[in-house]
This record gives structure tokens, sequence and C-alpha cells, in this order.
């Protein structure tokens, strides 16, 4: 198995993290205000999508932009397969890309859906590909 972790870092104050290619998007951020000072409801995350937009022609992951709703190039989503609490303010939420359905896939990019169906975040990264017998283990985490 291939464990594939979201790199946890300190984002600037406009939800980008050019430095492990992370951005949490405008319109979660916009929820989350809603929620603390209105609605009272954070919706839950639900899929990882997978794609295959997130380098250029050198193979150099692209930053993704806060104002950004979808991958570049998504290829496939899965749901959450499961939750952990590695400290009580973290929560890892985990998907499994097993089938030989995405096998010579090349995933460069993927990103958090809650269940409006709004991605909360994005991230770019070196290509990987997933190979035949290999399960891609991928991790989101949040941290607060």
């Amino acid at each position: 198995m291939v464990d594939l972790r979201q790199t946890a870092a300190l984002e600037n104050a406009d939800g980008t993290n050019n430095a492990f290619n992370i951005v949490t998007t405008d319109l979660i951020r916009q929820k989350l205000a809603k929620a603390l000072a209105e609605t009272g409801r954070i919706p839950v995350i639900k899929y990882l999508a997978f794609g295959t937009g997130g380098v250029d022609q050198d193979n150099v992951p692209i930053p993704p932009e806060p104002t950004m709703n979808a991958l570049r190039s998504e290829v496939f989503r899965l749901p959450v397969e499961s939750v952990e609490y590695p400290v009580l303010t973290t929560a890892d939420i985990m998907v499994y890309v097993e089938s030989a359905e995405y096998n010579g896939t090349e995933i460069s990019e993927f990103g958090a859906i809650d269940e409006d169906g709004d991605f909360i975040g994005i991230q770019s990264m070196q290509i990987v590909t997933k190979q035949d017998r290999v399960t891609l283990k991928f991790h989101w985490y949040c941290e607060f």
C-alpha cells in the first residue's frame, strides 16, 4: 500500500499554502463564517476527487487558487471510507484507491468535497500513478 498524506502546515491569510500546493477554498471559508455567525451548519466532507491536471508540461505542480470549486481535470471521486482523530483537534479523512479501473491513472491533484458538492480544499502534487495490485491511501487532514 502506498500511503499519501496531504501535507499539513500553516496557510496564508487567504487560505493558500504555496509551499505544499494546498488551498482552502473561498467557498468553504464563507460557509464556516456563516456557520459560526448565523446558520450553525458546517457541511460534512463526503468525497475525495482525483485528477490529472495538477502539473504543468514540465511536471511541476500548479498551485491551486482559493476561487476554485473543481479540479482542473477531475477523473474520478470516491466516498470517504474512514475518519480518525490522531489528536482531538484533527480529523484524518481517508480514501483508498484500489480498483483496477484506475490503473495507469496519473494522479496529480486531489480535493475534498463536502455534502453540498462543493470543494473545501484542493492540493496539487507530483504525479502518482496507480499501479496494478497497489492500493493508494489518501489522507485529507482537517486541523484546528
